[in-house]
């Protein structure tokens, strides 16, 4: 064992095919308006690396029938435990510094859980790809910013390449940039948004 990660492994091998790199269209013509080389085939191998698997096993640790009863069970949970607690209430208010008090905040949590988990099942599991997309439309936005443009016919090359997908040209790019990228970047860019915030 070599100690090295598999996204290493596969960076090391996309970069040592000179003659791959050197035949991707649009890879020089990016570089010269202004893109980084390196950003550009580490962005590129990152989106042919399985972050998460289609499986919904390896990405929520049971079926999706079993995952839509766990969150059906959470929001049962917590009502349950709220006519539990309704008798807590005088009890709390008469002695406020109560360690009990923490628990009056379960079915809240609860609550918020299941409704985590149920966001995340309609973004996530086979075929939705989440995390590739994610990755098509940082690069989409870092050539933009570097260059004050898309350059469609580029990028595109550079992941039809990649990707092994010659279907994936310019038009098709092109028309699921303009439908995915601009929610996608907007969700990301709010939770680093929010990261940020709670940092300061």
């Amino acid at each position: 064992m070599s100690g090295k990660t598999r996204s290493q492994t596969d960076l090391e091998d996309f970069r040592s095919q000179d003659e791959v790199s050197d035949s991707l269209d649009g890879l020089d013509r990016l570089v010269e308006l202004g893109c980084d080389k390196e950003y550009l085939l580490v962005s590129l191998t990152l989106l042919n690396t399985p972050f998460f698997s289609d499986d919904w096993e390896d990405q929520f640790g049971m079926t999706r029938k079993q995952l839509e009863g766990f969150i059906r069970r959470l929001r049962t949970y917590s009502r349950d435990i709220q006519t539990h607690q309704k008798g807590w209430q005088t009890f709390v208010d008469l002695y406020p510094d109560s360690k009990t008090r923490i628990f009056l905040e379960m079915p809240n949590l609860l609550d918020r859980y299941a409704e985590y988990l149920s966001l995340l099942q309609k973004q996530s599991g086979p075929k939705r790809h989440k995390m590739r997309n994610t990755g098509v439309c940082l690069l989409v936005q870092y050539v933009k910013n570097k260059t004050g443009r898309y350059y469609d016919r580029e990028v595109s090359a550079l992941i039809s390449a990649v990707e092994d997908n010659p279907r994936y040209d310019t038009s098709r790019h092109s028309n699921w940039r303009r439908t995915n990228c601009g929610s996608l970047l907007k969700t990301s860019t709010s939770k680093a948004q929010r990261q940020s915030k709670r940092r300061k």
